[in-house]
């Protein structure tokens, strides 16, 4: 039966087939916007699928795990006794955990201020004229690619009250208040320890930060050189505000590492650090398999996990002010 026919000579049965004929489908949407994938960009996700597959049994069930048995009391074995938030109170009342985070927050200042301001200082020599920098630059990256506990283990040799050739030297130039047991000291060891630290990874803010120098334009600081300004004017006036994103992604990663050092404080205790150089990682790997209060262990990894999180957000808030 025929459609009524409209002004233009058409029926109106044969103007809606006209319309669905050519009406483009409707794409699919993710959160509102229509997803347009290429054969590239849909073989990029599939190749990314095998490394979330890993991130998610091996990093984010591990998380939730861990929250979910901070709420509990187990001893790795047998039943799981429901105890609520009473995991997070001990914390709280027990002084061995507070002063292991009170060593991680020293341990964070002190580490990041010396490790982004050591490497700054050695980028910027490294930058002039100087003969030899790539040797230079070769030896202050090598303790770099040196494992943590290799480095951590020698270093304990050198400082132990058999060897420790620095106590002799000192003692040789007339300072024998330098000859010291450092790691011996319970005042000294935590800073023995940053300083061991610090020679461990300032390769990497020096590298980083002598890139960064190399890729200011030259002309601002022959600018500066000709309106009279010195070395270190230029340096700190030029140089360093223009590396201040530079900055603060290098104190954003070196908080993140510090709050979780783990690996040298083992290291160098064998095992048992004393209670001076106790940090939360190592506290939590004791509380679990020495002491064997796994939901105690775990509320303490929620604490670390959220602290380091909000230092982390803090950080991503100010460089996006920035």
């Amino acid at each position: 039966m025929a459609g009524r026919v409209t002004d233009v000579g058409t029926t109106v049965a044969d103007t809606k087939l006209h319309q669905t004929d050519h009406t483009p489908a409707r794409r699919p949407r993710f959160w509102g916007k229509p997803i347009r994938l290429k054969p590239a960009e849909l073989t990029g996700y599939l190749f990314l699928l095998p490394a979330c597959a890993l991130s998610l049994i091996f990093v984010i069930w591990p998380i939730l795990q861990s929250f979910d048995l901070s709420l509990y009391r187990w001893i790795g074995t047998g039943p799981r006794s429901y105890v609520g938030l009473s995991n997070f109170i001990v914390l709280t009342q027990d002084d061995s955990y507070r002063q292991a985070f009170i060593h991680n927050f020293i341990f964070v200042v002190g580490y990041t201020g010396f490790e982004v301001g050591i490497g700054f200082f050695l980028a910027a020599l490294l930058n002039t004229r100087v003969r030899g920098a790539i040797i230079f630059r070769t030896i202050y990256f090598m303790p770099v690619v040196v494992p943590t506990a290799i480095s951590a283990l020698l270093w304990g040799m050198v400082l132990s009250p058999m060897l420790d050739p620095f106590s002799t030297f000192f003692r040789t130039i007339g300072l024998p208040f330098l000859a010291h047991a450092w790691l011996g000291d319970s005042d000294t060891v935590l800073g023995t320890v940053i300083g061991i630290t610090v020679w461990k990874n300032v390769g990497v803010s020096m590298i980083v930060y002598l890139a960064a120098m190399q890729d200011i334009p030259a002309e601002l600081l022959e600018a500066a050189s000709i309106d009279g300004a010195g070395s270190i004017r230029r340096l700190l006036e030029i140089v360093l505000p223009l590396l201040k994103p530079i900055t603060t992604v290098l104190v954003a990663l070196s908080v993140i590492f510090a709050m979780r050092t783990f690996d040298v404080v083992w290291a160098l205790t064998a095992g048992n650090p004393r209670p001076a150089l106790e940090m939360v990682s190592t506290l939590i790997v004791r509380t679990a398999f020495n002491f064997h209060e796994l939901g105690l262990a775990s509320a303490l990894a929620v604490v670390l996990f959220i602290v380091i999180m909000v230092l982390a957000m803090a950080q991503i808030t100010f460089m996006e002010r920035e």
